[in-house]
């Protein structure tokens, strides 16, 4: 699987997305699985695939990695009896991504990006978007 973190598409643009909404899902839960990942802070052991329709946020693909074992964790071993796309109404808090010209890069972090998005959500639903300079 290899590819790990969070990206999300907003008016077919994709974005890196800060921010773990299935975090929340698995508090609910109660059982959030052992993903592997590497010291990198923007490795989450998994990869979700995110976009925003309708102003309602939803995941479109899922698949992550058992720590030593590597052994797959799929959609619907997580979400028995979904289907994709997947309406994230678990979901309430904020979520931020960058967009603009590279002002900054660090090996764990990434590039920071001219200008960053906050982007809140109530229920799965955006309740405002707030554009901010990074610089």
């Amino acid at each position: 699987m290899r590819k790990s973190g969070n990206i999300i598409t907003i008016k077919g643009q994709e974005f890196r997305l800060y921010g773990k909404p299935l975090d929340q899902y698995w508090e609910v839960k109660g059982n959030k699985p052992a993903f592997s990942f590497s010291s990198n802070p923007l490795d989450t052991g998994y990869f979700a695939h995110w976009i925003i329709e309708d102003d309602k946020l939803f995941l479109l693909e899922f698949v992550g990695e058992i720590m030593f074992s590597l052994e797959p964790v799929s959609f619907e071993s997580q979400f028995p009896g979904k289907a994709l796309p997947l309406h994230a109404d678990w979901y309430s808090g904020t979520l931020q991504v960058q967009t603009g010209k590279q002002i900054s890069h660090s090996h764990h972090f990434g590039a920071a990006l001219q200008y960053k998005f906050s982007i809140e959500f109530k229920a799965g639903a955006q309740v405002n978007i707030t554009m901010h300079d990074t610089i």
